[in-house]
């Protein structure tokens, strides 16, 4: 459940953000998913190894969490881009076709991964409100207390994504509930196919 609840999966909006929004909006929305990438391998990740009886351990819960494949190419990404590092031109293209290839692998591995009997689970359900329902009141009460603007529809739309493939795949690492994990992921995948679209019509232009 706290896993479902600290995974978004925001790259579920860009195909919906590329078609609809300027180029200042998409460049929000894109730092809010790289803020969330960062606390998933580090705050969500030691919560997993928690969850998952490393807590006592220190030694185990920080080769867990600094040694994750995920935190550590996000940190030569970072570094290469800050550093101004000169990148061979066929090399990024060749980046995203591996990524674009890859992450059709997720769908997939969702598919097997759910089963009849954990969608019936009242947990799935209260997990998916959980996320989004939740997610979308915490969006709202931060976008008004820090007086966010014209980018308070990306900080509330992205607050109530739904719930990412990544809560599966701690799940499985940390031996956690994956039936529950893989279920509400993908009934929440299902429903953001919905209401996503009908939110960006609310995003300023």
């Amino acid at each position: 459940m706290v896993m479902c609840a600290m995974c978004i999966n925001v790259s579920m909006i860009y195909p919906f953000a590329a078609l609809s929004l300027g180029a200042a909006a998409f460049s929000q929305l894109v730092m809010f998913d790289m803020g969330h990438a960062l606390l998933v391998w580090t705050v969500t990740t030691v919560v997993a190894c928690k969850y998952g009886g490393h807590a006592d351990d220190i030694p185990v819960l920080l080769k867990r969490t600094l040694g994750a494949p995920p935190l550590l190419v996000m940190i030569v990404a970072l570094t290469l881009n800050l550093s101004g590092a000169p990148i061979p031109r066929g090399v990024l293209p060749g980046v995203l076709f591996i990524g674009q290839v890859l992450i059709l692998l997720v769908p997939l591995a969702m598919g097997l991964l759910v089963s009849a009997r954990g969608m019936r689970r009242p947990e799935v359900i209260a997990a998916v409100v959980l996320r989004s329902g939740l997610g979308a009141l915490l969006g709202v009460g931060l976008a008004w207390l820090f007086h966010l603007g014209a980018a308070a529809a990306i900080a509330i739309i992205g607050a109530a994504a739904p719930i990412g493939f990544t809560s599966v795949v701690l799940s499985a690492r940390e031996g956690l509930d994956l039936d529950l994990a893989a279920s509400a992921a993908a009934i929440s995948v299902f429903l953001g196919s919905l209401w996503i679209p009908l939110a960006m019509v609310f995003v300023p232009r």
